[in-house]
């Protein structure tokens, strides 16, 4: 597959608005550094015996600021992509 067309208009795109660039690397950041920390702090809260940080955990998945921020980094930082049919 050719990518040469995609990268030129992406090219074009971050030279006409620079600070695209920028929205788009701490989107990347975002996305590469908020998943794997959750996903790690959620597999050792289950393994350990203790029951309180399992509450912990519970308690701010369910705070609205978490949620709000996790819903923005997931809905801005995911491809969407049509369902099959």
């Amino acid at each position: 597959m050719d990518y040469s067309s995609i990268v030129s208009l992406v090219l074009a795109f971050v030279s006409k608005y620079p600070i695209s660039a920028s929205i788009f690397v701490m989107i990347g950041v975002f996305r590469t550094i908020f998943k794997p920390i959750m996903s790690v702090l959620a597999a050792y809260v289950m393994a350990t015996p203790s029951i309180k940080d399992d509450s912990w955990l519970a308690a701010m998945q369910e705070n609205k600021i978490y949620k709000g921020f996790a819903w923005f980094v997931d809905f801005a930082t995911s491809i969407k992509l049509p369902g099959q049919k």
